[in-house]
């Protein structure tokens, strides 16, 4: 039971970073972004970090969700949940970098547009992280008592 509880977070996860990738394809299916358009494609970019950061929460509770309490006197299940909390943290910046490299960056005309963007997927990397910690951490201390206040 809890490896299919698993499989279908994975599975979850899988799916979701797929449609990800495709839905936000279509938004720079065009020729190529210049300097007038890297404004916009800044702020996108900001808003798509949020976004990763949160499909990775919403990953991480339901892992947390899927490993079953352990009775006994060390009780091993907060460390795993931790330890999938903090997995996450680093694939999430990561899956997001790979999508900016991938889907965003080729996009980009060469000169002065890819020079003005060139700094902003790891500023995006950083929101990813920032928000993943400092969300993960509110839903931490208010779920104190439950599977996902183990987290921190």
């Amino acid at each position: 039971m809890k490896t299919q509880k698993l499989s279908n977070a994975l599975f979850l996860f899988s799916l979701t970073i797929t449609t990800l990738f495709l839905s936000t394809d279509q938004l720079y299916a065009r020729s190529g972004y210049g300097l007038k358009d890297i404004s916009s494609l800044i702020t996108q970019n900001y808003v798509i970090a949020v976004v990763f950061a949160i499909v990775f929460l919403l990953i991480a509770a339901l892992v947390s969700n899927a490993i079953k309490y352990e009775g006994g006197a060390k009780p091993k299940d907060p460390v795993k949940r931790r330890r999938w909390f903090w997995i996450l943290c680093a694939i999430a910046p990561i899956v997001l970098l790979v999508y900016n490299f991938v889907v965003v960056l080729p996009n980009i005309q060469r000169g002065p547009a890819s020079s003005k963007f060139g700094a902003h997927p790891f500023i995006g990397l950083g929101v990813c992280l920032i928000v993943y910690i400092l969300v993960g951490f509110i839903i931490s201390k208010a779920m104190k008592h439950g599977k996902l206040g183990h987290w921190f």
